[in-house]
């Protein structure tokens, strides 16, 4: 695409972001306002996970961001950045 035309498209779509193929020119820029749109859809969840439940460390570890963690006597005591999604199915570990 010319850059002029680029430059027309940007300015029509609002939030959007321009990258090329053959350069890599704007992977960074997509890749900064990816993880911002990401933290925007998410909240932040204090969970208890049983030691037993490694499925449901993992799950937390795959759908979400893991902010800290600390082994005490009743299991992983996780502050993890999750979806509303996420947490729904992670309800009964969420504290």
């Amino acid at each position: 695409v010319a850059p002029d035309e680029a430059e027309r498209l940007l300015m029509s779509h609002p939030g959007s972001v321009a990258i090329s193929a053959v350069s890599g020119e704007g992977v960074d820029e997509l890749l900064v306002t990816l993880a911002d749109l990401l933290r925007r859809e998410t909240r932040l969840y204090d969970l208890v996970v049983p030691y037993a439940r490694g499925d449901v460390l993992a799950s937390v570890h795959r759908e979400g961001e893991i902010l800290s963690n600390d082994s005490l006597e009743d299991g992983m005591h996780l502050s993890a950045r999750l979806s509303e999604a996420s947490a729904g199915r992670l309800s009964e570990f969420v504290v």
